[in-house]
């Protein structure tokens, strides 16, 4: 009888115990984190630290790249640098000037105020209507004289200067001037603000040379020294 009441008493002091241990390591797993059911849950993150390390992972990616790209560019061979050579410089020869004051002439229709004064080297020294051209339906027409210098050695450019009513009739005048003047050794277009808007004949004949070319309804003949007529013509305003 005593032996049975000391069995259930040595039993409860075995839980207690057992219940005493239990509780110490439910704190210790508390004190560290866990609890009786295994690896203690972390506590969540909040939103805003969140986005905090997302931005910083980003910034420190954006970074590493441009620091690869940046090796990339100044490494590799060829890569991010030009291998097209300089090209070299091109000296503008500057266009002559007069040596002579070219004369001031008398105002006059827009179409005769609207010729130049000087051409490259060459001063206007001399300007009169050209009536022979009224035959050709020009509605006015001016003989223009220019030199490149005074005496005997100067050279000289004779130009005449007409205008007609239509493109029409100054294309059929133009194409009778440049018959008459003779074949052709060179021909091409005249543009004016980047159209097309006429074309152009030159015949030359030993040391002299003639340059006929149509500008909408002007049409201008420049008759000179073949191995300046050429430039003349390009540094004619018309």
């Amino acid at each position: 009888m005593s032996s049975q009441q000391r069995t259930p008493h040595a039993a409860g002091t075995n839980r207690r115990g057992t219940d005493a241990r239990s509780g110490k390591a439910r704190a210790a797993g508390r004190a560290n984190g866990h609890t009786s059911g295994g690896r203690g849950t972390p506590p969540p993150v909040s939103p805003e630290v969140f986005r905090r390390r997302r931005a910083v992972v980003f910034g420190g990616a954006v970074i590493v790249v441009i620091l690869v790209l940046a090796a990339t560019a100044f490494g590799w061979p060829g890569w991010a640098r030009s291998s097209r050579p300089a090209a070299p410089a091109v000296a503008q020869q500057a266009v002559p000037t007069p040596t002579i004051a070219p004369i001031e002439p008398d105002d006059g229709s827009a179409f005769a105020d609207a010729q130049p004064v000087a051409v490259a080297e060459f001063a206007l020294t001399h300007r009169e209507p050209a009536s022979e051209w009224a035959q050709l339906d020009a509605m006015e027409a001016y003989e223009l004289t220019f030199a490149d210098g005074e005496g005997a050695d100067a050279k000289s450019i004779t130009v005449t200067a007409g205008q007609w009513a239509t493109d029409e009739d100054a294309t059929r005048a133009a194409a009778d001037l440049i018959k008459a003047a003779g074949t052709p050794t060179s021909t091409g277009e005249v543009k004016a603000s980047g159209r097309t808007a006429g074309s152009f004949a030159m015949v030359v004949d030993g040391d002299q040379a003639t340059m006929t070319w149509r500008n909408a309804t002007a049409v201008i003949q420049a008759t000179g020294p073949a191995d300046r007529l050429q430039d003349f013509y390009e540094n004619y305003p018309m």
